[in-house]
């Protein structure tokens, strides 16, 4: 007799193997690109954003 853990798991695992496939995971992945591309500048820009503040109450203002 199943549990039903292992019920939901085969559920979860036949799901998955029908619905994801290398095309759709290279399309998904070519869509999110851009947001990663924008979060990495927005990062950045906080980091340096940071590091002058920091800098500056320290009396190190770089320029």
């Amino acid at each position: 007799m199943e549990g039903a853990s292992e019920t939901y798991g085969k559920a979860l695992n036949t799901a998955l193997q029908s619905s994801i496939k290398p095309d759709s995971i290279a399309t998904q992945f070519i869509d999110v690109l851009p947001w990663v591309g924008g979060l990495v500048i927005v990062c950045f820009v906080l980091y340096e954003a940071r590091k002058l503040i920091k800098g500056a109450a320290k009396g190190k203002v770089r320029v």
